[in-house]
């Protein structure tokens, strides 16, 4: 799912071009975006998302076998090698039911 409809071309999904053809009928709903657990998901699970690269993944699966489950996806923040912008990009996508 997406957050914004420019999302598209920030992820090379379609041009630009096309983007400023279809933007006025394109619509997005963040409610419909399907969250990744941060207490359950492996590897695989998160790597099919363009925002997590192998190093943000093993940044979260490390920090959760160190100090337990996550409370809260903003607890994110925690995770010092994480950097704050990656964090805001993904803290959108997670939950922690």
């Amino acid at each position: 799912g997406f957050l914004y409809k420019e999302q598209l071309i920030e992820l090379k999904i379609i041009s630009d071009s096309l983007f400023q053809l279809i933007s006025p009928i394109l619509e997005v709903n963040p409610a419909q975006i399907n969250k990744i657990n941060l207490n359950t998901a492996d590897f695989k699970t998160f790597i099919i998302h363009p925002y997590f690269t192998a190093e943000t993944i093993n940044a979260i699966i490390k920090y959760r076998k160190q100090h337990g489950e996550f409370k809260e996806a903003k607890h994110i923040s925690r995770i010092k090698s994480l950097k704050e912008e990656t964090g805001n990009k993904i803290l959108p996508y997670l939950t922690t039911n």
